[in-house]
């Protein structure tokens, strides 16, 4: 997922990134770097994003709040933030 696919999925979803931090437990910085670009999109972080995006665009709004309240599977700190290199 690029930063601006990560954008557009936030835009869709209505978070912005102290929403989103706030829900994953993570600094609002770290969401701001993923935003930025600094930082490399998590892939089960993309496929969250993007199912939500989906479900939103769609109007599912039961399956959008499922997904919401379901963190991205393995969320629980299993990776730590990579940088990107420029």
């Amino acid at each position: 997922m690029t930063n601006a696919d990560f954008a557009r999925c936030m835009a869709v979803t209505g978070m912005d990134n102290t929403t989103l931090a706030a829900r994953l437990g993570v600094q609002r910085s770290s969401v701001q770097r993923w935003h930025n670009g600094a930082y490399t999109i998590p892939d089960h972080l993309a496929a969250w994003m993007t199912e939500l995006a989906d479900l939103a665009a769609a109007g599912d709004d039961d399956r959008y709040n499922a997904v919401l309240e379901a963190l991205p599977n393995g969320w629980q700190g299993d990776k730590p933030n990579v940088r990107n290199s420029t």
